[in-house]
């Protein structure tokens, strides 16, 4: 059984939805109120994904969602125990949706409404769902707005995982999408830790990307 969660101000009726529902026809999209708090939110959709799950005879459950419905699909992933796949992901709610606070206009139904600041604040506290194990994808729409990797790579690191020790910068490059290591001890596992940051606030791509939306693109605002 998959589920699908939309993402803020969205609703079942958004284009990811209609492509998800293109490879998989038996999808099911759980809609929650955007103005409305967090931890209500939260238990109004676990409810009535318990409620789906016993009226099949033991489905195995995916939870998928985009933007603010791929924060509340990691949060509904680790209370039920099951995997998730996260589009674009909101990471910090309240940061995220602070410049959203005031009228807004619902995208499909053209509906207004308030997103309140006490909403918004809902967010501020939530459990961290990687404490929990659990198949997780993560899928991310990249492009040169996202990531300037030259300006970042001064903060990579190179370590030896199995000595524990950090490599010298001369041992590993990076080109064409690949970290190709030089000077290996074998049987040794490496990996390379990297510093990102966004520089397009993620709800302002998610809705020119699937909501064609035109407008500047905003810079995340930073807490």
């Amino acid at each position: 059984m998959l589920i699908y969660i939309h993402g803020f101000n969205s609703s079942a009726a958004s284009r990811t939805f209609g492509l998800l529902r293109e490879a998989f026809p038996d999808a099911h999209a759980l809609e929650y109120p955007s103005g409305g708090h967090f931890a209500a939110n939260l238990a109004s959709l676990q409810r009535r994904i318990e409620s789906l799950g016993r009226q099949r005879a033991a489905p195995p459950l995916v939870i998928t969602g985009a933007s603010l419905g791929g924060f509340y699909a990691a949060q509904l992933s680790a209370r039920l125990s099951c995997p998730c796949a996260l589009i674009n992901p909101v990471i910090w709610p309240q940061q995220t949706l602070r410049p959203f606070v005031g009228r807004q206009k619902h995208f499909h139904s053209g509906e207004d409404w308030q997103f309140s600041l006490k909403a918004c604040q809902s967010y501020a506290d939530f459990p961290d769902p990687r404490q929990t194990p659990l198949p997780r994808l993560v899928v991310l729409g990249l492009n040169d707005e996202l990531l300037d990797p030259a300006q970042s790579m001064a903060y990579w690191q190179g370590y030896d995982r199995t000595t524990n020790t950090e490599l010298p910068r001369d041992c590993w490059q990076y080109a064409d999408g690949k970290v190709t290591l030089t000077g290996c001890t074998p049987w040794h596992e490496y990996t390379v830790s990297f510093l990102c940051w966004r520089i397009w606030e993620e709800i302002n791509m998610y809705n020119h990307t699937t909501n064609s939306w035109t407008s500047e693109h905003l810079r995340q605002l930073d807490p």
